[in-house]
C-alpha cells in the first residue's frame, strides 16, 4: 500500500512538472486583425473588427501608386509596432475591352466618396490605434521608390482610429 502511495505521488508530480514546462514552453498562436474600415469623403472610420489565428502575409516590395495610402500602426505608449502602403479604396479602377478594338483593355478610374474597405495587419495585444496618412506631393511625382522608409513618404494625415472606440466582432 505504501509503495503504491509512492507511485502515485511520483506520477502526479511527473504530470504536474510536465504541464508546467508544456505552459512555459507553448509559443502565442499568431493572429491577424482584420479592421473594417469605412472611406468618407477622404476621413476614415473603423467601424468594428475582428481577431484570427493565422500570420498575415509579408509586406512586399514597396510599389508607390499616386493613389497610395500610407498606415502606422501604434500600442497604448505611443510605441510603433508596424507601417505599410495600400492604394486608396475611394479610387475604383475598372477595366473593360474596347468595342473598337476587342483586343485591347482599357482602364477607367472613378473616384467614390463612400466605400468599405478591410485592413488586415498582423496582431499584437498591444495595438492600440492606427494612422493614416496621404502621400507627399513630391512623392507622387514618382512612379517607383523601393527599399523607402515609410515614414518619409508620410504627408497630410488623413484619419487616426482607436480600436477601443469600435467593436471586436
Amino acid at each position: 500500500m505504501n509503495g503504491m502511495r509512492k507511485t502515485l505521488q511520483g506520477l502526479t508530480f511527473g504530470v504536474v512538472i510536465f504541464l508546467a514546462a508544456n505552459l512555459m514552453v507553448q509559443e502565442r498562436v499568431a493572429e491577424i486583425i482584420f479592421l473594417n474600415l469605412v472611406w468618407k469623403k477622404g476621413d476614415i472610420v473603423l467601424e468594428d473588427y475582428v481577431i484570427r489565428a493565422g500570420r498575415a502575409k509579408p509586406n512586399k516590395p514597396l510599389r508607390i501608386r499616386q493613389d497610395a495610402v500610407v498606415y502606422e500602426s501604434f500600442s497604448e505608449r505611443n510605441t510603433k509596432i508596424g507601417d505599410g502602403l495600400f492604394p486608396n479604396p475611394s479610387i475604383e479602377r475598372l477595366e473593360y475591352s474596347d468595342p473598337e478594338k476587342p483586343e485591347q483593355i482599357k482602364v477607367v478610374l472613378t473616384k467614390r466618396d463612400t466605400t468599405t474597405f478591410t485592413l488586415r495587419l498582423p496582431y499584437t495585444p498591444d495595438l492600440a490605434r492606427v494612422d493614416f496618412f496621404m502621400l507627399k506631393d513630391s512623392v507622387k511625382k514618382l512612379p517607383t521608390r523601393q527599399g523607402q522608409e515609410l515614414a518619409t513618404l508620410k504627408g497630410a494625415k488623413i484619419a487616426s482610429v482607436s480600436l477601443k472606440s469600435a467593436t471586436r466582432r
